[in-house]
């Protein structure tokens, strides 16, 4: 059963300008060490890559607090929130800092899905987010 749904849309200019303004503070405020780690190692040489990465992850952790139904910052914080690439490349949502419990006290459930999809342009990056109640 479907027990939230969200979604985001972001400027990636808007990201662009926020990384340039305040860079590694905006990287520590809203990234965990593994993402800015990627963030790093990927597209060293591809800024406009680097932006893309950053905007499609900042809008994911908005869709997510959307979908549960919350802001940033009311049980769940960006940090919280990681967004990870399977084997094949599709994104995942990995919930960290034992913020699992929350979600699942929240929605009165044992075990959830996350599921994800994120797209983007030149100028937007989109993120969708459906939480799935699992049934024991």
């Amino acid at each position: 059963m479907i027990i939230g749904i969200g979604n985001d849309i972001v400027a990636i200019n808007r990201i662009k300008k926020i990384y340039q303004k305040f860079e590694y503070k905006f990287l520590e405020k809203c990234f965990d060490d593994y993402e800015i780690a990627i963030f790093n190692k990927r597209f060293t040489k591809n800024f406009n890559g680097q932006i893309n990465f950053l905007a499609k992850r900042f809008s994911a952790k908005e869709a997510l607090v959307k979908a549960l139904g919350i802001g940033i910052g009311r049980g769940i914080n960006f940090k919280d929130i990681r967004i990870i690439n399977d084997q094949f490349g599709k994104p995942e949502i990995e919930i960290l800092n034992n913020k699992l419990s929350y979600i699942l006290n929240k929605f009165n459930c044992q075990k959830i899905k996350i599921h994800l999809s994120l797209s983007d342009t030149n100028e937007l990056a989109l993120a969708i987010v459906i939480i799935e109640k699992i049934s024991d």
